[in-house]
């Protein structure tokens, strides 16, 4: 079985950053969804957390996080989903990488998600984030809002949405 990639979106942030990057009127015709995201925080944060809502719903989200900090490995629970962004005192133009994975996305069952993200700082080393959970809220997923856990997301972060296909 062969999977096919359609492009849905992309948002490049602006000038002055963004508090928020949101996707709205996701086309329903898709099996799963992929989020392609390259993003870094307007804030000095060392490993900023770019968290992700669907349908600007806050609650319901069950997640299992581990960390990988180059010094050792931390295993956690969390509530809301997201993935690493590179903060404003990480190396100078550089950006944290990640993709978010949403399985039967249009359902009227629990959706589950998987991200890796992964952001680096030349001076002192690097984060890695592997996250696997659900959503329990049983509508469909017609938006997903990332929203920068402290101060805005920088400009030129680019998030692209994909649709995807199973062919037979």
């Amino acid at each position: 079985m062969a999977f096919t990639y359609s492009k849905l979106a992309e948002s490049t942030v602006g000038s002055g950053g963004s508090a928020t990057v949101t996707f709205n009127n996701i086309p329903q015709n898709y099996t799963d969804l992929v989020i392609k995201i390259s993003a870094r925080a307007a804030s000095d944060t060392q490993s900023a957390p770019t968290m992700m809502t669907f349908n600007g719903i806050t609650s319901g989200y069950t997640m299992r996080r581990i960390l990988g900090t180059g010094g050792g490995i931390v295993s956690q629970t969390a509530t809301q989903t997201g993935i690493l962004t590179t903060g404003s005192d990480f190396t100078a133009s550089t950006f944290g990488s990640g993709e978010v994975y949403i399985s039967n996305y249009s359902s009227a069952s629990a959706k589950s998600i998987s991200s890796d993200s992964t952001n680096e700082n030349n001076a002192t080393g690097c984060y890695i984030v592997f996250v696997a959970g659900a959503w329990s809220n049983t509508s469909p997923i017609t938006s997903i809002t990332f929203t920068q856990e402290v101060g805005n997301t920088a400009q030129h972060s680019t998030f692209i949405l994909y649709g995807i296909r199973a062919e037979v």
